[in-house]
């Protein structure tokens, strides 16, 4: 009996702690700070913002695929899949704005996940990855997708920071990259990437990304 009832505190625990985890990773917008973007041009309204719009260079960049099973997002919804897994694309955006410059949309998968299935995933993250079943696999690492244009990029905007769309920074020239969300050192190690990455990549990020927009 005291066995199982160790069992059971040992199980109560893990639990918690992992449920906590969890909650970790999601993130905290509370503590979400914005930095002022000097070059943005300022308007009252949408239609005055609109009315001085110019054309921007857009390309889609497939960088890798996620094989998953569907229903697992849906939480057994009445229009959930009824082909359960399928192979759903990694993307990221490349724009060039005239005046402003060639920008990222998210990142996609490091090259990292060339030589295994979880990447640059930290321990837990490689064990949610092996449990769950997903499978990961890159196409066209970032810099093959940009070739030249990769020294031109001014900075990447991160959507949300789930390693499939952040993992590839570590990728890219982070000297030279701005992260408009990033306000400092101990801001961008406080955020919810710090629980999805191995400390190397995460080092490298914290102390070479620049604040500056």
């Amino acid at each position: 009996m005291k066995v199982l009832k160790g069992l059971l505190g040992v199980l109560v625990t893990s639990l918690v702690v992992l449920a906590g985890y969890v909650y970790w990773l999601g993130g905290f917008p509370v503590n979400i700070k914005t930095l002022p973007n000097s070059q943005a041009p300022s308007a009252e309204n949408w239609q005055q913002a609109l009315s001085t719009a110019q054309t921007v260079d857009y390309k889609l960049l497939q960088v890798g695929r996620i094989v998953m099973d569907r229903n697992t997002l849906m939480q057994g919804a009445p229009d959930s899949y009824p082909q359960r897994y399928a192979a759903l694309p990694v993307l990221s955006h490349w724009i060039r704005h005239p005046q402003y410059g060639e920008f990222l949309i998210d990142a996609g998968f490091s090259k990292s996940f060339q030589q295994s299935n979880d990447g640059n995933y930290n321990w837990l993250m490689r064990t949610m990855v092996s449990l769950s079943g997903i499978k990961n696999s890159l196409e066209v690492p970032l810099n093959l997708h940009l070739n030249h244009k990769v020294l031109q990029l001014k900075g990447v905007f991160i959507t949300h920071f789930h390693p499939d769309h952040s993992s590839g920074i570590s990728d890219l020239p982070s000297e030279r990259l701005s992260l408009p969300m990033a306000a400092n050192t101990t801001y961008w190690q406080s955020l919810p990437i710090q629980g999805y990455f191995r400390s190397s990549t995460t080092g490298k990020l914290s102390t070479s990304i620049k604040a500056e927009v």
